[in-house]
């Protein structure tokens, strides 16, 4: 069965997103939690675009929240909203340079809404190149808590609910219209987890999600594909294209 996820594009307005990626079992629905490991891969970014890799899932009171790493070039504030029409800076600006890769996390009070808040990480802070870093998001009391290899790095102050649909894992490039768009890491996965009232739990099946939002008619040149044991996947340029949907691996 093909599951159709809506999953809102970057914070930049004007993008289209092309997003690669997979999304776990239903058992994953209805979560706390969502975790996975990503590989970083650090290379020259295009100006203008963003490349973001991250873990997110969309939830029972129509938010929509992921937490991953990116490259983005520009001069951009560290944490931030944008409601009603209006940006907000809520921390500083810093200027993000060649091979400059950052954590970000977004969260969008409705996924199908214009209003999101954001937060990005100092310099170098996704890792050096090749380093594995496991992303994770956390409902902690009255917040969603962003962690980076189990230690917090920031959270949002909106009461958690759990998940609405399954945990998904997304490699997306965001562009400007019909602009440059071959270049996507390739970027690795691995260890994709959900979080439920026993602890966490492995990704039992993972599923091939290709997609360009919001319902933009650009072709999506990308593709995704297990790469090693345990569902390890590789996601972006180079990587032959599954069909959206398709089963990709199962523990079983």
């Amino acid at each position: 069965m093909v599951i159709i996820i809506i999953i809102p594009t970057s914070q930049v307005y004007g993008l289209n997103a092309l997003q690669v990626g997979a999304s776990a079992d239903q058992s994953s629905q209805g979560n706390t939690g969502v975790s996975v490991a990503i590989r970083t891969n650090i290379y020259h970014a295009q100006e203008g675009e963003m490349d973001y890799f991250w873990v997110g899932t969309r939830l029972t009171n129509g938010a929509f929240v992921q937490f991953g790493y990116s490259l983005q070039l520009g001069n951009y504030c560290l944490k931030g909203k944008m409601t009603s029409g209006e940006s907000t800076c809520l921390a500083y600006w810093d200027t993000i340079g060649l091979y400059d890769v950052r954590w970000q996390w977004q969260y969008w009070p409705n996924t199908y809404g214009f209003d999101y808040y954001w937060g990005i990480g100092t310099y170098n802070s996704a890792g050096s190149n090749g380093t594995w870093h496991t992303y994770s998001i956390v409902a902690n009391g009255t917040a969603w808590s962003f962690q980076l290899n189990g230690k917090e790095v920031d959270h949002i102050l909106f009461q958690p609910t759990h998940s609405n649909n399954p945990v998904s894992l997304i490699a997306e490039k965001s562009i400007p219209s019909q602009q440059y768009r071959e270049k996507l890491g390739p970027v690795e996965f691995r260890n994709l987890a959900y979080l439920k009232e026993d602890g966490w739990h492995p990704a039992r099946t993972l599923t091939a999600f290709v997609s360009c939002v919001p319902h933009c008619n650009i072709p999506n040149p990308f593709g995704v594909a297990v790469d090693g044991p345990s569902g390890h996947l590789i996601a972006g340029s180079g990587i032959k294209q599954p069909v959206n949907g398709a089963l990709l691996w199962t523990n079983n």
